[in-house]
């Protein structure tokens, strides 16, 4: 697990940025001098003056050998959407449009993949000098979303999970086969076997000179 999930955020929030307008104006269709405020992390207490507010939250990373010189890596990525209760007769529909506008965003084929912020790996180039590669995100998206509001109605909430995949390379610097050294096969009865520093065997019953009938 060697991509941090912080710096797999920075790189949604600079997708949220770029689209920002295009969400800014569904949000100032229902609220006009409203505009959606990105923040990274959970945030115990925001603001009036912060809604609409998008907060991105680390979640979840695994990661497994794909294979020798790659590792893939799971990476999950809560998202809360709130924005505040402008009429009770278009609260749905203010909340509804929104979370849509993100979502597209994010599910844009264009968007879920994209160059990770501050992550490279250093591998030779082909004019033989070593220099760092930038680690790229191969598929990211959302696949389903949770609704919820306030008791009394003062917000409305919509949380979503972003879900992504990256495969890191590490390059393999050996040509051709490479003796293995780390364990030697010790085959029984060989000289190897009977050799210094070979493990004890214990004596069979009958050889410490118990009678023939104890043994097995």
């Amino acid at each position: 697990m060697y991509i941090s999930p912080h710096n797999i955020i920075l790189g949604l929030m600079r997708i949220v940025e770029v689209n920002k307008p295009e969400i800014d104006r569904v949000v100032k269709h229902y609220r006009e001098t409203d505009e959606l405020h990105v923040f990274e992390g959970l945030r115990k207490t925001l603001p009036l003056a912060a809604y609409p507010s998008l907060e991105l939250d680390p979640s979840s990373a695994s990661t497994e050998w794909t294979m020798t010189t790659a590792q893939t890596g799971e990476y999950t990525v809560d998202c809360y959407l709130t924005v505040k209760n402008v009429a009770e007769d278009f609260a749905a529909e203010y909340i509804s449009e929104v979370t849509r506008a993100v979502v597209m965003v994010f599910n844009y084929p264009d968007n879920m993949c994209f160059r990770i912020p501050n992550e490279y790996y250093w591998a030779d180039n082909p004019s033989g000098d070593r220099r760092k590669f930038p680690i790229w995100l191969q598929f990211g998206n959302i696949s389903n979303v949770t609704y919820r509001s306030s008791r009394d109605g003062a917000v409305h909430m919509a949380q979503f999970s972003w879900s992504g995949r990256v495969l890191e390379y590490f390059q393999y610097y050996w040509d051709g086969p490479r003796e293995v050294t780390w364990k030697r096969n010790i085959l029984p009865g060989s000289e190897e076997d009977e050799g210094e520093g070979a493990p004890e065997t214990p004596p069979a019953p009958w050889e410490a000179g118990e009678s023939s009938s104890s043994a097995p």
